[in-house]
């Protein structure tokens, strides 16, 4: 604790130093905790000098100290933000990069960041809290928003942004199942990441749609997603990601595409329509039977997603494995795939996999020219004493 007093005296004499000069500031970057609540009148302080001097970026990271008994949060102070004086609200109107990270945050003071940051053109906000609706509109010069958070944001409902030149926008706020994402104004969007977002298929549609320079797009555990429809002539790198979701068919246009990875717990319709690249997948069973018929829709699922080079990683934990190719004898059977790469992985501390019944399985469902194994395991050695 010492040492963050020590910290804080000589930020303080710097700041009001710097301040005294009347010079111009290009950017504050302040990551510290606070061990005492009479401590965030500095920071107020400090925030305020930054703002008279310019400040073009501005990051701000005060988190709790938990070798203190202090158990409170720092909050951005009102005055800052909701700046009366026109001295204030010019300075304000310098400010380009504004990241705030583990502070709470209220509707009003977004509302004023929003009118008083017109040059703004990235905004990061990390760990925040207090905000059910997030509105952004009327900020011409906004390039970059990144929205994240694990746990602190489980009342925000609505994030709605207006920014006509906007290029990347990223998502990932875990634990908060019910909020809806609406960008369909931010025509130049180039790079798309939503992550826990609660979307539809049809509102996925209507976005993509809208953004015919979209480049980079990722989607990650969105649970409401069922029929998934990629059509993007711009696209150059997807990645997918179905944990425990209920998706049943994705459909991919992308004639230009360069990258494309697909992870699921489940073995969804995959349709890749037009892509022209090797597709990196991963498909993890967890707690689960692979009996015959899961052996028939892997090769099911290969075979619909066939291309001439597939990566396939295939991770296993808790699961028993069970294969006997008469089972399947009576049924139409898919292709059979040829892929460049097969990787196994077992995350079990103990053996309870069959593995020649898993290595039957599998060559049953494609042929690999690559078959990679981790020796470092008991699961790596006992398939290859399969082999042996």
């Amino acid at each position: 604790m010492e040492k963050t007093r020590e910290f804080m005296n000589v930020v303080d004499k710097s700041l009001q130093k710097f301040a005294s000069y009347n010079l111009s500031m290009e950017r504050l970057h302040l990551n510290m905790p606070l061990i005492d609540g009479n401590y965030a009148s500095m920071v107020d302080q400090w925030l305020a000098l930054a703002l008279d001097s310019g400040v073009r970026e501005m990051s701000l990271l005060v988190r709790k100290d938990f070798r203190t008994v202090y158990d409170g949060t720092y909050a951005l102070p009102e005055p800052a933000f909701l700046a009366k004086s026109i001295s204030v609200c010019s300075e304000l109107g310098r400010l380009q990069k504004l990241s705030l990270l583990q502070i709470p945050i209220s509707e009003n003071i977004i509302r004023h960041i929003v009118h008083h940051c017109p040059n703004l053109s990235t905004l990061y906000l990390e760990q925040f809290s207090g905000l059910k609706t997030l509105e952004i509109s009327k900020l011409n010069k906004l390039e970059r928003v990144t929205i994240s958070s694990t746990g602190f944001l489980r009342v925000l409902e609505r994030v709605n942004i207006d920014a006509p030149n906007l290029k990347y926008f990223s998502f990932d706020v875990q634990r908060c199942l019910q909020c809806s994402v609406n960008l369909t104004s931010c025509h130049d969007l180039k790079e798309l990441r939503l992550s826990s977002c609660n979307i539809t298929d049809d509102v996925l549609h209507s976005h993509l749609s809208r953004f015919p320079l979209l480049q980079v797009l990722e989607i990650a555990n969105c649970r409401m997603l069922r029929k998934v429809e990629i059509s993007a002539q711009q696209l150059r790198r997807l990645r997918l990601v179905f944990g425990l979701t209920k998706t049943e068919r994705i459909r991919v246009d992308a004639p230009i595409l360069s990258s494309f990875e697909y992870t699921a717990f489940d073995m969804p319709v995959l349709f890749p329509e037009n892509v022209p690249c090797p597709m990196k997948i991963t498909y993890v069973a967890e707690h689960r039977v692979a009996d015959s018929s899961w052996f028939y829709q892997l090769r099911e699922f290969l075979g619909r997603s066939s291309r001439s080079r597939n990566f396939l990683t295939l991770r296993f934990y808790r699961c028993k494995v069970y294969f006997d190719p008469e089972e399947v004898g009576k049924k139409e059977m898919p292709p059979l795939v040829k892929i460049d790469h097969l990787k196994l992985i077992s995350s079990d501390i103990k053996i309870s996999i069959d593995c020649a019944a898993l290595i039957d399985g599998l060559l049953w469902s494609c042929h690999p020219k690559i078959l990679s194994i981790p020796l470092d395991s008991m699961f790596g050695k006992q398939c290859v004493k399969v082999w042996l």
